[in-house]
């Protein structure tokens, strides 16, 4: 599934700007909150972190995910974890 965002570029000449891309969700390891007192998500991928400015709030509704699949307490994407 592919799903447009805007990215703000973290390093480089061109820190700061902002582009539209177009990421593949296949490529993604996972995905957090910039940081509490900033909007915006970060990517993790093979090739680096990507930072986009879709809030994380916003991006868990993108990919219809519901709060227990995200959190960590043993339990995961497939089901609730050894002795659940």
């Amino acid at each position: 599934m592919f799903i447009e965002f805007t990215e703000i570029q973290t390093g480089g000449i061109g820190a700061g700007s902002k582009r539209d891309i177009v990421l593949n969700l296949n490529k993604v390891i996972s995905f957090r909150e910039v940081s509490k007192n900033s909007d915006g998500t970060v990517f993790e991928t093979r090739r680096g972190d990507i930072q986009v400015t879709t809030p994380y709030k916003e991006v868990i509704e993108l990919l219809n995910l519901s709060r227990s699949v995200v959190a960590d307490g043993g339990d995961n994407a497939y089901g609730p974890g050894p002795g659940n």
